[in-house]
């Protein structure tokens, strides 16, 4: 793993001079009521900040450092049924983004003006949030700076407890050294799980999302051939306490049966099914398949698993049954 070491206390932004325009001034004072949240070092109550709809509570995802707030103005435009709480400490950039809400008649965003870090420590409850979004953080280039990057595992250890089993964390970087290092810092952390098999053709590099827009600076990098790196990975869903609750209501002799494509994640469901009392692997766990059971017939093929197979991809099926 890329040795960087890690500083004890790293903050989510640079401060950055820039003169916040009338505009942005008065969406400040109109919007700003109703929009800002204001930082504060006790659990947020999302439900009440985000009142449910008719009747039913929408995704929640937290976007770290919006800059303009271009790219999230449109993501928020195009993803209608989600919520986004958004932290960002640039003025102008908060000011920007206010001013895209009212022209848009955007109603599903909300903005800390803090640093990001200090919300997720003492604002965001665990298992709290559907997704979160850090698109283009600071590479900071030189190796003496590596330190100050944003995306290192105590970060991402906190945010990974604080989304939702099955939750996601959506990156993106258009400088390929910092792109390998949140790839492997994402990789070692035990509650996230790669969406992109990591010997795929792209090395484990997701396809960017429909819903993130080119941005104008991203447009100009892409004309002039330089990439970009979307590194998508999702909150393992397998882990013991669901499994606790699901086997106490499966009757005797009803069975519980997981697949999945990603080795490291096959042999930790492996191990949380194993350590379960009520459940007993329907396979010896000497046998020579260590454990996994041949696919059963009742399972057919998905599109996408014929393909990974054609790639030489393994898949593991792991059936237990209530004892």
């Amino acid at each position: 793993m890329i040795d960087v070491p890690y500083p004890q206390k790293i903050r989510s932004f640079v401060r950055r001079a820039g003169r916040i325009t009338g505009g942005q001034t008065r969406a400040f004072e109109d919007l700003g009521p109703r929009y800002l949240v204001p930082y504060q070092e006790m659990p947020l109550d999302l439900a009440s900040l985000f009142p449910p709809t008719d009747g039913a509570a929408k995704p929640i995802v937290l976007e770290i450092g919006f800059g303009m707030g271009e790219a999230t103005a449109a993501i928020a435009a195009t993803l209608p049924q989600t919520n986004f709480l958004c932290c960002e400490v640039h003025e102008p950039g908060v000011g920007a983004l206010l001013k895209r809400i009212g022209e848009q008649t955007l109603s599903n965003i909300r903005i800390i003006a803090h640093d990001a870090v200090e919300v997720i420590d003492h604002m965001l409850p665990l298992q709290s949030l559907d997704g979160a979004h850090i698109f283009f953080p600071d590479p900071w280039h030189k190796k003496r700076h590596n330190k100050r990057r944003l995306i290192q595992s105590p970060l991402i250890a906190k945010l990974a407890a604080r989304l939702k089993p099955g939750g996601y964390l959506h990156c993106a970087t258009d400088w390929q050294p910092y792109a390998e290092q949140i790839l492997e810092v994402l990789t070692a952390e035990p509650l996230l799980q790669n969406s992109v098999a990591g010997d795929s053709p792209d090395g484990g590099y997701a396809p960017k999302p429909d819903y993130r827009p080119l941005t104008k600076f991203e447009n100009r990098g892409i004309k002039l051939g330089h990439g970009v790196w979307d590194i998508i990975f999702k909150r393992r869903l397998i882990q013991q306490p669901l499994i606790a609750k699901l086997a106490a209501r499966l009757k005797p002799g009803g069975y519980l049966h997981c697949a999945t494509d990603w080795q490291p994640y096959a042999e930790q469901i492996l191990e949380v099914l194993s350590a379960e009392p009520l459940l007993q692997n329907t396979v010896d766990a000497s046998s020579p398949d260590g454990g996994y059971a041949p696919k059963p017939d009742y399972r057919p093929l998905t599109k996408f698993e014929n393909r990974g197979i054609r790639l030489g991809h393994g898949v593991w099926d792991i059936v237990f049954k209530r004892v």
